[in-house]
Formats: C-alpha cells, structure tokens, sequence
C-alpha cells in the first residue's frame, strides 16, 4: 500500500466497488505481491497500475502489520511518498480521487472509508497521537 500526497496534505485514493462487503469503498492504491517480487518493488507497481501515477524515486516504509493475526497469515506493507508524476490514466473500474485529511476523516466517520489497515496508515501519516 502507498499512502501519497500529491500536494501537502492532499492525498490519492482510488474509490471501487468491495464485493464482501458489496459497497464501493475509499482507500489507498494497493495490491498484492508477484512471485519474485519484494514489498516495495509491488507497492510502486500497485500504486502505477491503480492510478497511472509514478512514485519518484524510494518511498519511505512506515511499517508493517498483519491485518488479522488470529486467522490469517497476510501482512500489510505501509509506504509512503510525496513525489508522484502522472503517466498514464488509472486502472479500469477504478477512480482516483484527491482528498485532504478533513475529507478523509469524514468519509471515516461515514463509513466510506472503512479498510482498517488503511485507516492505520492514514492516521499514521497525519500523526494521530496514539496517548
């Protein structure tokens, strides 16, 4: 997952329909890792793939967590960048939207936005004091 902005305080999420949960949801581009392929090699492909948008040189990597340690085994690599170029057009189904940290907080609180281990990443960006 890669959490960007593309300005200060202006961050990129795609918005697709989650058939589990069968609504469309906000979050951060991401995706699953290839065969041979390290995290952050697969965070920048993801984040390319979803969103037609190029990560600048290496993002930084904020952490990385299992997204439920009781029953599954999938871990969630967290990066982030402020140096982002467009390239080409997002992925299809899917659209990008720009959003600040107050929008981001409403859809939050709406619902809308609802990928726990997005929202820790989120909250761990805008340093959300965890005391």
């Amino acid at each position: 997952m890669v959490v960007a902005e593309i300005k200060k305080n202006v961050f990129v999420l795609v918005r697709q329909k989650r058939i589990p949960v069968n609504k469309i949801n906000y979050e951060f581009p991401s995706g699953m890792i290839d065969k041979g392929e390290n995290s952050i090699s697969a965070a920048c492909r993801e984040f390319y793939e979803e969103t037609g948008y190029k990560i600048l040189g290496r993002p930084k990597k904020l952490f990385t967590i299992n997204c439920e340690p009781g029953r599954l085994t999938t871990k969630i690599y967290c990066y982030y960048s402020n140096r982002i170029i467009k390239k080409k057009g997002p992925e299809k189904a899917i659209k990008i939207h720009f959003l600040s940290k107050e929008e981001i907080n409403k859809l939050i609180l709406n619902e809308k936005f609802c990928n726990v281990s997005h929202v820790a990443s989120f909250f761990k960006v805008i340093k959300v004091p965890t005391k």
